[in-house]
């Protein structure tokens, strides 16, 4: 990052600062993908845990992709696991027991890329989605998401939450076109992530 800087250093104006907004996203990314909601305005995220909003996604348009369009959803989840948690100053471990049917946060789910002069690619490429700090869910262009790509990723180094983000997707399909259009779309790489699902997955396709 430090050479970036040093060219950008020497240009001036909007090149430099951009050059350098690159290197410190680059920079930030590591092994992850760095998308912004595509939005010219806010949009607020129904607080259900029955409720996809598509959203659409940009990367920063000096990327190689800085011109493709991607289409994704944002998915609550909930924690089903226990947590470890240190308790005070003893240093102590004590486990934060699972809650259920309560929304924990919101997974983006990436699954179409379109480029200029090239056909739509389903990908799959998931991530936690900021919702700002507002009393209810709002989701506006600066709230960036840190991606990973699923295909990509070990088994074990996925998100806990993907199993049940996939799942929701499929039964939530048949009366929210938004989850419907991402599981026809995604479908092989859904049923890769989660082959359990496989079933249901061609079967709200067909």
């Amino acid at each position: 990052m430090v050479s970036v800087v040093a060219g950008a250093a020497l240009l001036s104006g909007c090149v430099a600062a951009d050059l350098v907004n690159l290197a410190v996203h680059t920079t930030e990314e590591g092994f992850s993908v760095k998308y912004f909601p595509k939005l010219e305005r806010g949009v607020a995220i129904e607080p259900s845990l029955k409720a996809v909003t598509a959203m659409p996604y940009k990367r920063h348009f000096l990327r190689e992709e800085g011109k493709c369009q991607f289409d994704g959803v944002v998915v609550p989840w909930e924690r089903t696991w226990p947590v470890p948690v240190q308790s005070g100053d003893s240093g102590s471990q004590n486990m934060l027991p699972p809650e259920p049917g309560k929304i924990a946060g919101y997974a983006s789910v990436i699954y179409q890329r379109t480029c200029p002069n090239a056909a739509p690619e389903s990908i799959l490429h998931v991530g936690i989605q900021g919702t700002g700090v507002f009393a209810k869910p709002f989701i506006i262009s600066a709230n960036s998401m840190a991606a990973q790509d699923v295909m990509d990723t070990p088994v074990g180094n996925r998100p806990q939450w993907l199993s049940q983000v996939i799942k929701r997707l499929v039964d939530l399909a048949p009366t929210h076109s938004a989850a419907k259009q991402a599981v026809v779309i995604a479908q092989d790489k859904l049923v890769e992530a989660s082959p359990d699902m496989a079933s249901a997955i061609k079967a709200m396709v067909q």
